[in-house]
């Protein structure tokens, strides 16, 4: 992956994860949304080409993704509407992160749908491991807790007491994300750079 597409792949899952409670069930959610949703995208894309819609794919494309994520935050809001409220403003951020991981996937107009949705299989998997990992993260340092959606809300297990490591609560904040994120995208470059020149010495 060049790092042209690793920066936007990380910074538009990061644009949904930074304003997003920092809570694992928050994760959980947004992980189901974004595989649920990227998966039907892709199958309406292919529907598109093959029904010869090329011209109006780049209208249809963003109006399917907010009608997809709309209908999923219904259907929360009916299961539970505590969760689907505090995470109301961030499915839309979802929908246009999704919109930009789509297009910048080289795999958008490839006509055989088995490989099309296998190699869409792998974006939604780097957002499930992310987005898990990055809530993950916050809700144990900042909040001492493993959180988990439930219908009337979120099921908390306590791990430690956070009021003996109160400086801990800054990581549960946006700012505290940010600096994670900036970490996170540090690291994946360094990785990505070492993969990229591996490969070339292997050439």
């Amino acid at each position: 992956m060049t790092n042209k597409r690793l920066i936007i792949y990380i910074s538009s899952i990061l644009a949904v994860l930074i304003p997003c409670p920092g809570r694992l069930a928050s994760g959980i959610i947004l992980a189901v949304s974004f595989d649920i949703t990227f998966i039907l995208t892709t199958m309406l894309n292919f529907l598109f080409f093959k029904l010869n819609l090329h011209k109006s794919v780049k209208v249809l494309l963003p109006l399917s993704v907010v009608s997809l994520v709309t209908v999923f935050k219904l259907i929360l809001t009916l299961i539970s509407p505590l969760n689907a409220l505090q995470l109301s403003f961030i499915f839309y951020l979802q929908a246009f992160s999704i919109y930009v991981i789509f297009l910048n996937s080289s795999e958008t107009e490839n006509l055989d749908f088995k490989l099309s949705l296998k190699k869409m299989l792998v974006n939604c998997l780097w957002f499930t491991g992310f987005s898990l990992g990055f809530s993950l993260l916050r809700d144990v340092l900042g909040y001492g807790t493993l959180s988990f959606p439930v219908t009337s809300g979120i099921n908390q297990i306590k791990l430690f007491d956070i009021n003996s490591c109160t400086f801990l609560n800054f990581f549960a904040s946006t700012p505290g994300a940010a600096i994670i994120s900036a970490v996170i995208i540090s690291l994946a470059f360094q990785i990505n750079n070492r993969k990229s020149a591996s490969e070339v010495n292997d050439e």
